[in-house]
């Protein structure tokens, strides 16, 4: 009977640690949003994380308060990072998403499907104010997994985490150990195999935005590799970190020594005083440490993002809902970029950064067709997911459910190819659609981010806001930025005619001057199928009226300057804004305001300056400023 209680409690306990191809190798619960979860990938092949998720598990709640499918591939005995988007690791994670989120007191599952593989913590149980078997315990603490300790817990009714023991887990402190990078004897992953490095060509690199530096690597290895292994060279991040390594070299060997082996750092890396490079073998798996010193790497010049140019705020959508065509447009810069789930990220919402609407991208290769078919120029939309965006390229996202017979594309001819990025995220909303287009708040404000991880490995985030209040409540309203993000810098219409990629004018200024009347003027840099310019007042900023409209030069690449009178202001502050119209019809609202004070003064004018405070006459021409005995000043310009 003994024996059979023992061989009982074995079954068991094989049954509640079972090796799992996937391990939770370490977990981080810092301070604030610094939530992190660190996977392990035990197996001699990569793994597609498609259908793998992480469940979160809330004060012992036994039903998932949140799941995070995850997506991308795990390389064999590599890890794989999932970050909190605000997270201070969210940089160098290889996925980040807001439902990163938990307390010491919490648990965290990873599944494949339905099948639990790990847990963090215990399913339904609530230890208090966190899970303590290792100190100094969970809460605001991390955590790594031991390089022995190979098997998934999937034990979910035992309370108090029994296998969160100090031979199996180590604290690592708040801010985490070196997350990105794990050593450990499981699987495939004890092979014996190992890889020293033994010199680097140098420890200085200079760079540009389009050109690499070149170096060479020594090291060595012990034990036997299979033929076709890889040797894969990889770079850290800026701070010495390898949760998504760059890749910049490679070959093909089963030596056990190499010299000269060739190396380069990638365009555009960022500038850092503290990265590293380490080796890694295919087959069998092994990876060395880093090189164990510093190196410097700086960058010349200013190397541009990529960035959101416009967005379709309120769709055009006879055919179809409204969330639909609500569309996106950008630039790739100066990077290229992977198009993936964990290389892609466009956030919207009424905070900052919003919701994810980037979670789940597909191909769509016969919207793709009829969309070329539209446009009437083969060759101008590109289906963008699973490939590469260049350097300097158009690229559009959009719901794979976009209805292309709704809008006008040939406006874009000739600004190809456009990538077009297609989401199937439950988030966007496809009824009623996503992109706020009401005008009734004076507070308006919307949060828009792009979030893209280049080839180069470097994540770039750009931050954009919108004003509902700017724009009227029609369909075909888009709003433009600056490649640096920040607020719209114009908001138009064009009647589902896009031509949002390339704007027909190029504003390069608009100001005014207080004379006998008031003086608008303004210029462009250039011009495209402009027809004419007008000139609204308001006096509450909210109200407007037209006072006057100008032609334009219609297609020029010239310097061209206007100017309009408005001869009879109000006493009062009198606010104008400038609206270009394009020969079809559509217009751009631009988002500068001028605004000149017209009110009559209280005091006695005393004086009379120029703008070097130099006292002049009121006969002289150009600004004069006239000073009041209250205090007041105004600005006039004299003809």
């Amino acid at each position: 009977m003994r024996i059979y209680l023992l061989t009982l409690v074995s079954f068991l306990t094989l049954a509640n640690f079972s090796f799992s191809q996937l391990i939770i190798s370490e977990y981080l619960e810092g301070t604030s949003n610094d939530k992190c979860i660190e996977i392990y990938n035990t197996t001699s092949s990569a793994i597609n994380l498609s259908g793998y998720n992480i469940k979160i598990y809330f004060n012992g709640s036994a039903s998932a308060g949140s799941t995070i499918n995850l997506s991308g591939t795990i390389n064999s005995c590599d890890v794989f990072v999932v970050c909190n988007s605000s997270a201070t690791q969210a940089g160098g994670a290889n996925q980040t998403s807001g439902s990163m989120t938990f307390n010491g007191d919490d648990a965290v599952g990873l599944y494949n499907g339905t099948t639990l593989l790990d847990l963090f913590g215990t399913i339904g149980q609530d230890p208090g104010t966190e899970w303590s078997g290792v100190s100094p315990g969970t809460a605001d603490g991390g955590f790594t997994r031991n390089l022995n300790y190979c098997t998934g817990n999937t034990d979910t009714s035992t309370p108090g985490f029994p296998s969160f023991t100090s031979s199996n887990w180590t604290s690592v402190g708040i801010a985490g150990g070196n997350l990105g990078a794990h050593t450990s004897s499981c699987g495939a992953c004890g092979s014996g195999n190992t890889i020293t490095i033994n010199a680097i060509s140098s420890l200085s690199y200079n760079i540009n935005c389009s050109t690499g530096a070149n170096g060479t690597i020594d090291f060595s290895s012990t034990g036997t590799f299979n033929i076709g292994n890889n040797y894969v060279i990889e770079l850290s991040d800026a701070s010495g970190g390898f949760s998504s390594p760059i890749v910049i070299g490679t070959v093909t060997s089963t030596s056990n020594s190499l010299t000269g082996i060739s190396f380069t750092i990638p365009p555009g890396t960022p500038s850092g005083t503290l990265y590293r490079i380490r080796v890694r073998s295919t087959d069998p798996a092994a990876t060395s440490n880093d090189n164990g010193s510093d190196i410097t790497i700086t960058l010349s010049g200013t190397c541009q993002p990529p960035y959101m140019t416009s967005v379709l705020i309120n769709s055009c959508n006879p055919t179809c809902n409204e969330g639909f065509n609500e569309i996106v447009f950008g630039n790739s810069g100066d990077y290229s970029f992977n198009v993936t789930a964990s290389n892609f990220n466009f956030s919207y919402g009424s905070t900052s950064p919003g919701t994810n609407y980037t979670d789940v991208l597909v191909n769509n290769a016969s919207t793709i067709v009829t969309l070329n078919d539209s446009a009437g120029c083969p060759g101008l939309f590109v289906d963008a997911t699973g490939t590469t965006v260049p350097a300097g390229a158009s690229w559009m996202l959009a719901n794979t459910g976009i209805c292309p017979e709704a809008l006008n594309w040939s406006g874009l001819c000739g600004s190809g190819p456009i990538y077009v990025i297609f989401t199937n995220d439950s988030d966007w909303n496809t009824v009623g659609g996503n992109f706020a287009n009401s005008t009734t708040s004076p507070n308006d404000i919307r949060y828009y981010q792009t979030s893209i991880t280049a080839t180069t490995g470097t994540t770039m985030t750009v931050d954009y806001t919108t004003d509902g209040t700017q724009y009227p409540n029609s369909d075909g309203v888009f709003a433009t930025f600056n490649s640096t993000g920040g607020a719209a810098t114009t908001y138009g219409d064009d009647n589902c005619n896009l031509t949002p990629v390339v704007l027909p004018v190029e504003l390069i200024d608009f100001n005014g001057e207080i004379s006998d009347y008031n003086q608008l003027y303004w210029a462009t840099a250039s011009e495209r199928n402009a027809s004419h310019f007008e000139i609204e007042v308001s006096n509450d900023g909210k109200t407007w009226e037209s006072i006057g409209s100008v032609a334009a030069a219609g297609n020029s690449t010239d310097l061209n300057s206007y100017s309009l009178s408005h001869m009879y202001p109000t006493m009062s502050i009198n606010y104008y804004r400038l609206t270009q119209y394009d020969l079809d019809g559509a217009y751009v609202t631009y988002s500068k305001i001028v605004s000149l004070d017209n009110r009559e003064h209280a005091g006695e004018l005393i004086g009379i300056y120029n703008t070097l405070g130099q006292k002049i006459s009121g006969s002289e021409k150009g600004v004069q400023i006239h000073l009041y005995s209250d205090g007041t000043t105004k600005r006039i310009f004299k003809n």
